[in-house]
């Protein structure tokens, strides 16, 4: 253990260089990451807005942000998320993966948790905070006292099959917080948090792109709660 230390501060005192270009991963559509620095550099300005201050070469531990995001209301978040997006630019859509932010935070065991739970958080934020934030900004207050309960990463976990290949097990992961989620807030909800858990399984690059689409396709399609409700209510409007 003292060698991993030793040898984690020592290399705070060598001369800084810019990492290597860093190829996409299996199932990645990504190209090549060719300024990963400009992630470490954005985000650090991101991370200042919350009084947290990252080292030279390494982001401080995310259970520092994730304290501070969970007190914060949707729209509080979007707009820093928005400037962090505005400071990426053209390289958030080939930089954001876990080999980047590996370079940039420190682990000794064998997976680099911190790495996923920023990749995690910034895919989350990229759709709730983009193309899906009208969805969840009217399912607020429901949304959050759901993840409050339980968070999305969580219920992503708790739904996945054992049994089964990754893609369907992703499948059947996305569809089960789409359920429960449109059970415990609206279909809207649902289709919106299944569209999020979509997104970090895109990110976290362990499906195949034409997952990837299968999935989407199944949190777009409507529920089958949403069918169930229509078919009562027509029911019952036939008798009346």
């Amino acid at each position: 253990m003292r060698l991993i230390i030793f040898f984690g501060l020592a290399t705070q005192f060598t001369t800084a260089q810019i990492p290597p270009a860093i190829g996409p991963e299996k199932y990645s559509s990504q190209g090549y990451c060719t300024t990963p620095q400009t992630v470490h550099d954005c985000y650090v300005t991101y991370l200042e807005k919350y009084g947290i201050h990252s080292g030279p070469y390494y982001l401080p531990g995310f259970d520092r942000l994730d304290l501070q995001l969970k007190n914060m209301p949707l729209t509080n978040i979007c707009r820093d998320f928005d400037d962090l997006m505005v400071c990426l630019r053209l390289v958030s859509f080939d930089c954001i993966s876990i080999p980047v932010f590996e370079r940039f935070t420190q682990w000794y065991g064998k997976v680099n948790e911190e790495a996923v739970a920023y990749v995690q958080n910034h895919a989350f934020f990229e759709y709730a905070c983009g193309i899906g934030k009208a969805e969840f900004l009217a399912n607020h207050d429901c949304l959050s006292r759901a993840f409050t309960t339980q968070s999305l990463t969580q219920r992503i976990n708790q739904c996945l099959p054992t049994d089964a290949d990754m893609c369907t097990r992703a499948m059947s992961a996305v569809e089960c917080v789409k359920g429960s989620l449109s059970v415990l807030c609206s279909p809207s909800a649902g289709s919106a948090a299944c569209a999020a858990a979509t997104n970090i399984a895109q990110r976290a690059q362990e499906v195949s792109p034409m997952c990837i689409q299968e999935m989407n396709l199944r949190c777009s399609t409507p529920s089958v709660w949403r069918w169930v409700a229509l078919i009562v209510t027509l029911f019952f409007t036939f008798l009346l």
